[in-house]
């Protein structure tokens, strides 16, 4: 899945266009981020706990903090 704003980069009709023919239909979500591959096999994990650090590059470290040892204290 992608955000939506990929479709507006350059060569992206053509990239979609071969990926669909090679099995690989993109997927569009409304919220913002990075494309993530998604496949039977992958698992996908929500965390919402309340947060108590400075900026987003700490929240987003943190959380994956979180998701390595959940027994940490938080």
């Amino acid at each position: 899945m992608m955000p939506r704003r990929h479709e507006r980069l350059a060569g992206f009709p053509e990239a979609r266009r071969a990926l669909r023919e090679k099995g690989w239909p993109i997927q569009f979500r409304s919220t913002g981020g990075t494309p993530v591959p998604q496949s039977p096999a992958v698992i996908n994990v929500a965390l919402a706990q309340r947060c108590r650090v400075g900026s987003s590059a700490a929240h987003l470290e943190w959380g994956y903090r979180r998701l390595g040892d959940p027994g940490a204290p938080g």
